[in-house]
């Protein structure tokens, strides 16, 4: 039981951080334009931009790793006769996959503002 609780706390405070980065720097407000996005994006440098990149990406890997080991957890759970415990952690394996999706999106998006060819 603590073992889950400490997995809860670790995809809470990352899907919580993701959320508080994704806010601050995703173009999901419906009154910019994709000229207005494109002009707030890093300037010259674009060190920025592929700092975010490699953070979502690294995100997401994490985010898919919490989730296998939740589903792991999930059908030990389920071979333990506790049902209810393993349903909550595949719906918190769900919800860790949605995130990890989540970042991937927000790194291609940061991808495509970088110049052709540049790597992070």
């Amino acid at each position: 039981m603590k073992v889950t609780s400490i997995v809860l706390a670790a995809v809470g405070s990352l899907c919580l951080g993701s959320a508080f980065f994704g806010c601050a720097t995703s173009p999901d407000n419906p009154s910019m334009t994709d000229a207005a996005y494109s002009a707030t994006a890093p300037g010259p440098g674009m060190k920025k931009t592929s700092d975010l990149v490699f953070e979502y990406r690294r995100q997401a890997a994490e985010l898919r790793e919490i989730a296998r080991r939740l589903d792991l957890e999930a059908g030990l759970y389920a071979q333990s006769q506790d049902q209810e415990q393993a349903a909550r952690n595949r719906d918190l394996a769900k919800n860790a996959i949605s995130a990890a999706d989540a970042a991937d999106q927000r790194a291609r998006d940061y991808q495509r503002q970088m110049p052709h060819g540049q790597v992070y």
